[in-house]
């Protein structure tokens, strides 16, 4: 396949995800818990070059927001920030670092978190909430999903094998 026609097609793909995932699990009141929109933005930052991944992190919220109405404003201006860290960390870290899955998810879920956090910590004075308590109440309600999807995304990627994303040098492998 091309490469701007893969880019193209697992960019949707991923974005598309990102928006039906969340509505599964909003659904049975799983949403904020398990964090349904991050597990495809990662999962991109595996497929995607950097810049891509980064699109399909800033698009899937917004995106979810016309098409849905979650993630309500404001909350949609940090999600984009985190979905944004989140899946160009992945994708610079497979790219750039000789890391398997988890260590590289490991890294980006940490540096999402910490863009979640500053953002939170902005939002909270528009909500009239502490910033330090609002920004450490939305990490530990995470934690769960964190942690489910640092055993299980690893585990669903694998499935794909190496062919599925490019090499360390951006080349597809196939």
């Amino acid at each position: 396949m091309h490469p701007v026609s893969r880019t193209v097609t697992f960019s949707g793909l991923f974005i598309a995800l990102g928006v039906l995932l969340p509505l599964l699990f909003h659904s049975v009141g799983l949403g904020p818990v398990f964090l349904p929109m991050f597990w495809p933005v990662a999962a991109a930052g595996f497929f995607l070059a950097p810049g891509p991944a980064l699109f399909v992190g800033m698009c899937t919220p917004f995106l979810s927001l016309l098409l849905t109405g979650m993630p309500p404003v404001p909350m949609v201006y940090k999600m984009v920030m985190e979905l944004a860290v989140l899946g160009a960390v992945v994708s610079a870290v497979r790219t750039r670092l000789p890391y398997g899955r988890l260590p590289t998810l490991l890294i980006a879920i940490c540096a999402a978190e910490l863009t979640g956090i500053a953002g939170s910590a902005l939002l909270a004075p528009l909500l009239g909430l502490p910033p330090a308590l609002y920004a450490a109440g939305g990490l530990v309600r995470s934690l769960p999903g964190i942690a489910v999807m640092l055993i299980l995304l690893p585990l669903l990627l694998a499935r794909f094998g190496p062919a599925a994303a490019p090499d360390r040098g951006g080349r597809h492998v196939s």
